[in-house]
């Protein structure tokens, strides 16, 4: 499956970006990583895997980091009003697609760097 980056993220170590599918309605549910020096072999378009749900909200466009953990926003599908805010460590753990649920219609997000 081919993938479009939608939002890039940078922190000290990594760049981060959400992942769209190239298609009439976007759908992409993957969050990828690639270390800072952008080295090739480092790129994981598959980071976060499942970032959004699989039915009922459309593919991740918002991307933001701070000191422990990778924010997304997953934006509603068509017709719907309410998407969420996602929220993973650094290292992709505990990955939460609704962290924060019940949001209008997110799309993008930005976080303080020094974090919690």
């Amino acid at each position: 499956m081919r993938r479009a980056p939608c939002a890039v993220a940078v922190n000290g170590r990594h760049v981060y970006w959400t992942n769209t599918q190239p298609a009439v309605n976007f759908r992409g549910t993957t969050v990828g990583r690639a270390k800072i020096n952008g080295s090739e072999s480092s790129v994981n378009n598959s980071f976060i895997k499942g970032a959004t749900f699989n039915t009922g909200i459309s593919s991740p466009s918002g991307l933001a980091v701070d000191r422990k953990h990778i924010y997304w926003t997953n934006q509603p599908t068509v017709g719907k009003l309410y998407g969420s805010i996602g929220r993973a460590r650094l290292n992709g753990s505990h990955a939460k697609r609704s962290f924060i649920p019940h949001v209008f219609n997110p799309f993008s997000l930005d976080v303080d760097g020094k974090g919690p």
